[in-house]
């Protein structure tokens, strides 16, 4: 998926898409089941948060992006 990072307010699903092509390809990086990744992006944006290490050994990956996508992800649970 390539989606214009400047162009719209990516939640984590998009972002983590964008930047490893598919969750499971995703979850596979970081060493998650994809049920757990599936959780981080539906339920708990923030748990994803343990895997920033993981996660910054992507390029492209940048750590204040994550948090964004993380607060948008939780803002649009919270609605």
């Amino acid at each position: 998926m390539n989606y214009n990072l400047k162009a719209m307010e990516m939640n984590l699903k998009m972002y983590l898409q964008h930047h490893y092509g598919s969750l499971t390809a995703c979850a596979e990086a970081i060493e998650v089941s994809r049920g757990t990744l599936h959780n981080y992006v539906t339920k708990d944006p923030e748990g994803v948060l343990r895997h920033t290490s993981r996660l910054m050994q992507k390029d492209g990956v940048e750590p204040h992006q994550l948090i964004k996508a993380v607060l948008n992800t939780q803002s649009q649970i919270d609605a």
